[in-house]
């Protein structure tokens, strides 16, 4: 049986563009709430009855809770935009087991497609500030550069962790003053930066149809099931 989430009201303290048509959502964090790196909360808009499930941005040891999300033409996440400091919003949880794997000497290859590097960010932070070693790749997938978020933070990351290296690949658009890939993931593009096939830890997130895409690659592929990890962002 399924426990219930417990539900808490979130103070908005901050709100900004981190790329197009991209906002960050920072909230007080509740007092006593605990949750582990990779986790998601599920916010509700009772006015819509519409309700949608977010990761967690920021690392447990950071004061506050962040939020990112693609702002599109839907009344939720315009109810999200149109937000003030200091408004509040309804969110349960936390939830979810997608977090940093337990064994430090496992390589694992991390495959973000847009705002699904949001997950990520908050395991690679938690890592950096518990000084782990995990060796890990992450390729970040975006259309064009203008979709690209969080490439500072992610620079730093890689900089101030030894082995932690962070591929950016764009499949649109290649702009002239552009130093990252310009690929679509796919076969040659994971054998050129995974650590092998068969002993490497493969994390997706990003849209379902990538996440399916990418199941179907890397099954032809030869991994195994039990060294592929998935998060699906619906309505991103």
């Amino acid at each position: 049986m399924e426990q219930e989430l417990k539900s808490y009201t979130l103070k908005l303290t901050q709100k900004k563009d981190v790329a197009y048509q991209t906002m960050e959502f920072r909230f007080e964090k509740p007092q006593g709430f605990v949750y582990t790196a990779g986790q998601s909360m599920r916010f509700s808009v009772p006015s819509l009855q519409e309700e949608r499930t977010f990761s967690i941005l920021t690392a447990p040891h950071e004061g506050d809770l962040a939020f990112a999300m693609r702002i599109r033409g839907s009344l939720f996440k315009k109810y999200f935009k149109e937000l003030k400091q200091g408004d509040t919003v309804v969110a349960s949880g936390p939830s979810g087991t997608f977090g940093l794997h337990e064994d430090a000497t496992k390589h694992a290859l991390y495959i973000a497609g847009g705002i699904g590097i949001t997950i990520f960010i908050s395991i690679l932070s938690y890592l950096r500030h518990t000084k782990q070693k995990h060796p890990i790749v992450v390729l970040y997938s975006n259309r064009k550069q203008e979709d690209v978020s969080y490439a500072d933070y992610l620079r730093e990351i890689e900089r101030t962790c030894p082995n932690v290296r962070v591929v950016f690949t764009l499949t649109k658009e290649k702009p002239t003053t552009w130093s990252g890939e310009f690929s679509r993931i796919d076969t040659m593009f994971i054998k050129k930066y995974a650590y092998s096939l068969s002993d490497t830890l493969f994390c997706v997130a990003a849209a379902p149809t990538m996440v399916e895409c990418m199941e179907r690659l890397l099954h032809d592929m030869g991994v195994l099931e039990e060294n592929i990890k998935t998060k699906r962002f619906r309505g991103y």
